[in-house]
Formats: structure tokens, C-alpha cells, sequence
């Protein structure tokens, strides 16, 4: 089976040109919008593989805790006004996720985007993707691990280490933390 990364800058028809040839196209929460706000799961196409985040991307814990915007900080690669200005958007987009997830009836009761990353939270995440009707819904091994810090960071190449991270978790072990299985619960789809 082919997944066609289809994300950022593409060159003209070329989504077109994967649904024709009919392979599955990539559905990131992150970028599924509708204005602001997070598309509704309903809306993410068919044909198509959903997850939460890539290996492009920050990771799941990475992204709510701002990790990735601290470290271009620490690189360099923003300024401090950019800092906060990232920092704010983050915000905001944490409070339109956490609503996106009460439309669906996936987190109850917790609609703080400052409460700390949470198991309940990345079930839920995952829980949001694998209501779409994409064929598939996948999970990073980052997120199962909990990792805070992508494996990669676009644009650079002298700067960090990129894809050369190892997990902090044995892979013997990696299904077994709460927030694996957490995770795991989410992406369950509901065959009845």
C-alpha cells in the first residue's frame, strides 16, 4: 500500500494526480482546518491516512507543551518576538483543539489549554482521527513513547541531530505504558 505525502509545498495537480492513481493521500490534525478551527472528523476524505502528527512535525506531547518552539529558540531559528507570537498561536490552537474534541464528545471536562498533557488527552486526539472515515488512522512511535522532541526538524541539517534519536523506551516495552495504551484506546474504531 502506498501513502502519498501530499503536505506542503507541492507541485501543481499532483493531490489530483494521487487520488486518480488511487493512493492515499496524508490527513494531519494539525493542518485539517475549516477557517481557524479543526475540521470535524466527518469532513477528512476517504482515501486517505489520518494521524495526529508526522515525523515532520512536533511530536503529540511536543506540540501541546510548546517543545518545538522552545527548541528554535534555543537554535536560533526565531526571535523572541516570533517566540511569543508562536507561543500565542500555540495557545489558541490548543483552546480550538480542545473544543474540536468537545464537538465530538471525546474529553470531557477538561477544556484547559494550559492543564498539562494528559493520557486523556492523547486518547482523545487519536480518537478524533480514527473517527474519520480516512481508511487508516495511524500513530507515531514518538507519541506512543511519549517523546517531547521530533525526530526531525525541517530545514535543519548541521543544527540538531536529526533522525538519529533514539527512543527512550525499549521497543519490547513500548506498548506498554498508559499513554501507549491510551493512545491504542483511541485509535480503536468502533466495527459494530
Amino acid at each position: 500500500m502506498a501513502i502519498g505525502e501530499d503536505l506542503g509545498t507541492l507541485p501543481w495537480g499532483f493531490s489530483e494526480r494521487l487520488a486518480q492513481a488511487e493512493v492515499l493521500s496524508y490527513r494531519v490534525l494539525w493542518f485539517e482546518r475549516e477557517g481557524a478551527a479543526f475540521a470535524p472528523p466527518a469532513h477528512y476524505a476517504q482515501k486517505a491516512m489520518a494521524c495526529v502528527s508526522t515525523h515532520d512535525l512536533p511530536t503529540l506531547r511536543g506540540w501541546w507543551e510548546g517543545s518545538d518552539i522552545a527548541e528554535k529558540l534555543g537554535l536560533g531559528l526565531l526571535t523572541e518576538d516570533a517566540t511569543q507570537s508562536e507561543r500565542e498561536t500555540r495557545r489558541a490552537d490548543r483552546r480550538l483543539l480542545l473544543e474540536a474534541l468537545a464537538r465530538e464528545g471525546l474529553l470531557m471536562g477538561e477544556n484547559n489549554p494550559e492543564a498539562p498533557f494528559s493520557e486523556a488527552l492523547a486518547c482523545a486526539m487519536h480518537a478524533f482521527v480514527a473517527r474519520t472515515p480516512a481508511l487508516l488512522a495511524m500513530a507515531q512511535l514518538d507519541d506512543l513513547a511519549g517523546e517531547a522532541v521530533a525526530v526531525n526538524l525541517p530545514g535543519t541539517d548541521r543544527e540538531r541531530p536529526n533522525w538519529r534519536r533514539k527512543l527512550d523506551v525499549k521497543t519490547s516495552a513500548l506498548f506498554e505504558s498508559r499513554l501507549a495504551q491510551a493512545i491504542l484506546k483511541g485509535l480503536r474504531r468502533n466495527l459494530d
